[in-house]
């Protein structure tokens, strides 16, 4: 298993809304270096998590 610790998506707003995690989201699945592995999703503010514009992982 490769484990490797980078940022890869990030956003910075005033608001809680889920655009910000959504905008992160698709910056860090789109510049992952290995696509085929996993990739770990955080977010300082949890309440974006109960958004039903968050995809299921897959």
């Amino acid at each position: 298993m490769l484990i490797q610790k980078n940022h890869v998506g990030y956003n910075v707003s005033a608001s809680l809304s889920v655009n910000g995690t959504l905008q992160a989201l698709e910056m860090a699945l789109n510049n992952r270096k290995y696509k085929d592995q996993p990739l770990i999703h955080h977010s300082d503010e949890k309440l974006q998590y109960c958004s039903n514009e968050i995809p299921e992982p897959t």
